[in-house]
């Protein structure tokens, strides 16, 4: 026969062909599923509990089944256990059904498909479920209770009807899913690999036979048997194919250089192979050995290496003091690694000396279980490999560098094989540890026991290889990221101030939260990528471990944070039981915020916290690099050593043409291509030709208490980068000084006696125009993104009944959470959302760590005071329930009331991160106002009408923030003082969108004041009840006024019950805070604003409009009726002898002729007491008491009550907290 030559290209194609084919081959041999069905359990009882009686694989599941089983059991009260995996052919919708007697149950996964249990006859039941193409674990329960006993389990593919369970579609359970995985992906490629070897044999036959015929050894048509010729030439083929790659690869290896790389690849073979086992066989060891084994194992081993590299030590002459320092170091780095206490005392002392540790706690490469320890002898055994390796053919210090990129990438292979398999995680985090665990073994090397090896002078030819690896592990980088862990998104909680980086975008994060927790609830939604649910589980796993760690090194605010991002994106583990929650008292969390900082905690939850940037920054800084890297290679000449060994003269020719005149050009062309698409994007970024609207509106904002309005402590450090972009005016006036009509007028132009909406419960007339309608007839999709939306009243302003469940503030979801998911479904298309926040509302009770905050040159006693705990935790501070000491008090509430400031700004400032996340900040009009402000003790009280229940129309509830900002269009950092009202923001914003807007209302737009210096005067009017959404209706009629100009302001207050008027005046350029009522001097200017305040009265006559009841009965109707209110003793009352000579008066707002009960609650430890008392009308006296009695009464301290309805106990009074002394 004879025999061509093949090239050394081809011998290398074909050998790693073959051994692709022979690892293939072990592949299917070793990886078929031994059986197929499920591993039934019988039990002598109906509950599935007790260990089985019985075991078996069963592949049939019928009626005959159980008559076997009934066979092996005692009785005929028993029940049966089928357990095992469900192999879905393709994805779609399945049908399971049992037909039994008795019961049957049957489980996919934690999903109950098919419930027919309990005792029952025969009878059938049916469920659907979504599968993915894939293995499910799969479950089938049945119960025996006596008499028949019968099932019959049916499955089918929607729309076909059900079939008998196919058991080539059933793993019993114990069967390998990793090596199931493999045996899958493996029959799945066998047609491609059977192509390939077509392809390739073909190939060669064509060319074996060009050969032939070009040499003139063989002509078929002079042969009169062609056949020989034939065979002949398919025996060369095959000699080529198979022979000649596997003598080329014998050859090779002779060579000491190929030798240990084909041990190197074998060796990474190995560590490749075993991972789908690896699991199996480190529970078999933990279980046999204990859960150290493998610490014990790593630790033993690397002790002996440590006595023979000693013993080598002593022998050795040159070097000695600094081979055993560098000895010494090494083993010092291996015990850091490796040993926790220490490496926690090392970051503790760390830290004592000031040094901040928690980047490099937070890399966390090192094993977090006891298992990962073996990777420092794995991984460090593979470092020593590589060193040996390339001493053959590098002699200076790149071969440690070529080494660890080496390892680097192998590394990788490793993660993302185990990203692959079933029930494995591939970690970055495992990357670094890998390569720790390597470049300590080449440390080694290059230190101790050969530091001489690779003195070699340093050529620049050395850096060739370098390059080459360099860029593969950059792009190889890539590939990784892109195709195992995607990319980091940040994702801020405004509420605590912590960030956490997930693979999944937040919006994303919650929707696949829901589906999982609705997929354990057995509702019937479409099933999730196996792989998805494995990264969110490992996510879920990492906060949770996490969140041990802080709380077991006493560093609870950390805990906390991890808790509170479980408890808000991952709800399913709380569900499944997995995770229990931990009780945290703020009090121990050790932080100390810093106001100039905006987050106050990054969590180490996921290891590419780095990445969190977009895949376009990321492929182009791969892309360019990796260009650079191979064109910079191709112009380094290749070394001495490089030449003699790859080939013939010619050979080597050959291969440096082709390196100069196409690798060269092909990536010096690749660069330059990656750097012109980079430039081009950027400068031809697609601008819309539409601008949103975006209106943010704060629940009790004063602007005097912003740091954006001057405000000395940082209290809205993200409004004050907003005001820095837009304009902002320090003179906005509220219509009113509760929440529902000021947002009302706020999106209809008019004040709230204008559309109706001046008390609880009213509708407004739906023939006002409202900004939501005009967006919308202007082609804007408008959002109903508020969960004040679905109040009743501000309903009927919306105009739309349908709106998302989502905006519920339920468990870990804020206000702002519908609106960022709903911006980034509309992002390209114009849109108007609002939001309203709530967090500056009472009570002034901000989340950790913001608590912390503001606090300076206050005495914490002051924080303990009764006064203040109530402001802390009660919605509603009655001004007269509660006895505020104004010097002593006012420090704190103001404290309090800027901590909710500050997690209110963190809110917002989360709405503009996720603006500049989607592209929109630069074409949305952002608007911030509030419904009205809070009084913070400036005229000796907390609150505001619905809170506080004796209001004012004082500037401290009507003068609010007010923010306009859009990029072109709003100048930047313009301050205006000019007074404007939040009826005006209607107008305003549509002229600066350019929407035509003709009807009549009463807000103007001060457009122009905005973009030049144009002029705006209009007073402002306001108007209130005195309690707004939980007046009663003795109140509902009595109201507040005022009309105001930048200089003055008149008040007018009406009490319905009497038909009396009080008037105020107030120069507001010489009293700005409303001290000094100058009525009685300035008679004729209080009568224009008496005239001016009788002309907005008498404006609804001007419009047609007439609000309706909303409801029938209003939830607060009962409530505010007949919940008293105590008026004596206050919170924080002392009660002393000379208070009422020796007596003691309860009294409050209620029914004069009702009937009540006091319930008391005094005194501590040996002098607790509790009881009730019953009382008739409003008060209640007790007393005088004699000297030695009321003596006694302090020891009783603190002294609490509430007054509760006889009639209606579920409307109790607040409790009242008071002091008794003797002085």
């Amino acid at each position: 026969m004879i025999t061509m030559k093949n090239s050394r290209t081809l011998n290398t194609v074909f050998a790693y062909l073959l051994l692709f084919s022979a690892v293939f081959l072990v592949v299917l041999w070793s990886c078929r599923p031994p059986l197929y069905g499920l591993t039934g359990y019988y039990y002598d009882n109906t509950t599935w509990t007790a260990p089985a009686y019985a075991t078996h694989v069963d592949t049939d599941f019928s009626t005959e089944t159980l008559k076997a089983i009934r066979k092996k059991l005692p009785q005929n009260i028993y029940s049966v256990e089928w357990k095992g995996y469900f192999v879905a052919p393709e994805t779609g919708w399945y049908t399971f059904s049992t037909e039994s007697d008795d019961g049957s149950l049957v489980h996919i996964g934690d999903a109950m498909v098919v419930e027919n249990g309990g005792p029952h006859g025969l009878q059938q039941r049916e469920g659907k479920i979504h599968l993915l193409k894939g293995v499910h674990p799969f479950r089938i329960r049945f119960e025996q209770h006596g008499g028949f006993a019968a099932i019959n389990v049916l499955y089918g593919r929607v729309p076909l009807s059900g079939m008998p369970l196919d058991v080539k579609l059933l793993l019993p359970e114990g069967t390998s899913l990793e090596r199931f995985w493999m045996y899958r992906q493996a029959t799945t490629a066998l047609p491609y690999l059977l192509g390939f070897w077509g392809m390739a044999l073909i190939w060669l036959f064509i060319a074996s036979f060009r050969e032939f015929r070009a040499a003139r050894k063989l002509m078929f048509a002079r042969h009169a048997h062609p056949s020989a010729g034939v065979f002949e030439l398919l025996g060369v083929t095959l000699h080529r194919a198979i022979v000649q790659p596997l003598v080329f690869t014998g050859e090779n290896l002779r060579r000491p250089d190929a030798y240990f790389w084909a041990i190197v690849a074998i060796y990474s073979s190995i560590i490749f192979v075993t991972l789908s086992y690896a699991r199996q066989f480190s529970t078999f060891m933990m279980e046999r050995f204990g859960n150290d084994i493998f610490s014990r194992i790593t630790v033993v081993t690397l002790l002996v290496v440590a006595v023979f590299l000693l013993l080598y030590l002593l022998r050795v002459k040159t070097h000695l003091v600094s081979r055993f320092i560098a000895f010494a170091g090494i083993v010092a780095l291996y015990a850091f690694f490796l040993h926790e206490p220490l490496r926690e005392n090392i970051y503790a002392a760390l830290r004592w000396v000031g040094l901040n540790t928690a980047f490099f706690e937070a890399l966390e490469i090192f094993p977090i279980y006891a298992g990962e320890k073996i990777h420092f002898l794995e991984y460090g055994f593979l470092g020593l490999l590589l060193c040996k390796t390339l001493s053959y053919r590098l002699k200076d210090r790149s071969a440690y560098w070529l080494a660890l990129l080496i390892v680097y990438l192998i590394g990788m292979t490793d993660e993302g094989i185990q990203w692959a398999l079933p029930s494995r995680v591939g970690e970055y985090r495992d990357i670094w540890m890998n390569i720790t665990s390597g470049g300590l073994a080449i440390l080694s090397v290059f230190l101790v026991i050969r530091p001489r090896a690779f003195q070699g002078r340093f050529s620049l030819s050395s850096l060739r290889p370098i390059c080459y690896t360099l860029a593969a592990a950059i792009v190889y980088t890539g590939i990784f990221l892109q195709s195992v862990h995607g990319f980091g998104h940040k994702i801020f909680m405004p509420d605590n101030g912590a960030e956490f980086v997930s693979s999944f975008a937040e919006n994303e994060l919650i929707a696949l939260d829901r589906r999982i927790m609705e997929r354990y609830e057995n509702k019937p939604v479409e099933d999730i990528p196996y792989l998805t649910v494995e990264r969110y589980n490992y996510e879920a796993g990492r906060h949770h471990y996490l969140r041990n760690k802080y709380n077991q090194n006493g560093r609870y605010f950390e805990s906390y944070c991890e808790q509170e991002i479980i408890k808000t994106y991952y709800r399913s583990a709380l569900r499944k039981g997995a995770i229990q929650l931990f009780e945290y008292k703020p009090e121990t969390f050790q932080v100390t915020p810093d106001p100039n900082e905006f987050i106050f905690y990054r969590s180490a939850g996921h290891e590419l916290a780095i990445l969190a940037f977009s895949q376009r920054v990321m492929w182009a800084t791969i892309g360019i690099s990796a260009a650079f890297l191979c064109l910079f290679a191709t112009m380094i000449p290749i070394s001495k050593e490089a030449r003699t060994h790859f080939g013939s003269p010619r050979v080597r020719r050959d291969g440096r043409r082709f390196e100069t005149f196409v690798l060269r050009p092909l990536f010096f062309i690749a660069l330059l291509a990656m750097l012109g698409a980079n430039i081009y994007i950027s400068a031809h970024v697609e601008k819309p030709q539409y601008t949103n609207l975006l209106i943010l509106t704060v629940d009790s904002a004063q602007p005097d208490y912003w740091s954006a309005y001057g405000y000395p402590k940082r209290t809205t450090p993200f409004a004050e980068q907003l005001a820095a972009q837009g304009t902002i005016f320090t003179n906005a006036i509220a219509p009113s000084s509760w929440t529902i009509p000021s947002l009302a007028s706020l999106m209809t132009g008019v004040n709230p006696n204008v559309h109706g909406i001046d008390i609880r419960a009213k509708a407004m007339d739906p023939r006002i125009p409202t900004l939501f309608e005009v967006m919308e007839q202007h082609g804007y999709t408008i959002g109903d993104t508020s969960y004040v939306m679905t109040e009743p009243s501000i309903n009927t302003v919306f105009k739309k009944t349908e709106i998302s469940p989502e905006v519920a503030l339920s468990e870990g979801r804020s206000e702002e959470s519908y609106l960022l998911s709903w911006m980034e479904k509309h992002r390209r298309e114009p849109f108007f959302a609002w939001v309203h926040f709530h967090t500056s509302h009472l009570p002034y009770r901000a989340t950790p760590p913001y608590n912390k905050l503001f606090l300076e040159g206050i005495h914490p006693d002051v924080l303990q005071d009764e006064q203040i705990q109530f402001v802390k935790n009660n919605l509603i501070v009655r001004k007269g329930e509660v006895e505020f000491d104004k010097k002593r008090h006012t420090d704190a509430i103001r404290a309090l009331y800027a901590q909710t400031l500050r997690q209110q700004d963190a809110k917002i400032g989360k709405v503009l991160m996720k603006l500049d996340e989607l592209g929109l900040r630069e074409n949305t009009l952002i608007v911030i106002t509030a419904d009205h402000g809070d009084e913070l003790m400036e005229h000796g009280f907390v609150g505001h009408a619905s809170t506080s229940w004796d209001t004012t129309v004082y500037d401290d509830l009507i003068n609010v923030p007010m923010f306009y900002v859009l990029p072109g269009k709003v100048p930047q950092g313009k301050r205006v003082d000019t007074q404007v009202r939040t009826i005006d923001v209607m107008p305003t914003v549509l002229d600066l969108l350019g929407i035509p807007f003709d009807k009549p209302i009463q807000g103007k737009s001060y457009a122009s004041v905005i973009t030049d210096d144009g002029e705006f005067e209009e007073t402002a009017f306001s108007e209130t009840t005195p309690c707004g959404y939980s007046c009663p209706s003795r109140l509902a009629k009595n109201r507040l006024r005022s009309v105001r100009t930048n200089d003055w302001k008149f008040i007018s207050i009406y009490h319905d019950d009497t038909g009396q008027t009080t008037e105020e005046l107030y120069n507001l350029k010489e009293d700005r805070g409303e001290t000094k009522n100058v009525i009685a001097e300035n008679l004729a200017i209080a009568g224009l604003f008496r005239e001016e305040m009788q002309w907005w009265m008498d404006a609804p006559k001007q419009f047609p409009y007439q609000a309706v009841a909303t409801e029938q009965e209003h939830y607060l109707d009962t409530d505010v009726e007949v919940r008293p209110i105590v008026t004596f003793p206050k919170v924080g009352t002392v009660v002393t002898p000379k208070t009422y000579e020796k007596r003691i008066l309860v009294s409050w707002i209620g029914d004069k002729n009702g009937k009540y009960v006091i319930e008391y609650d005094v005194g501590t430890g040996g002098y607790h007491m509790t009881g009730e008392l019953e009382a008739v009308g409003t008060e209640q006296w007790f007393g005088p008491f004699p000297e030695d009695i009321w003596q006694a009464l302090p020891l009783y301290n603190p002294w609490r009550f509430r007054v509760i309805p006889k009639d209606y106990p579920q409307y109790p009074s607040e409790w009242i907290t008071f002091e008794m002394k003797n002085e």
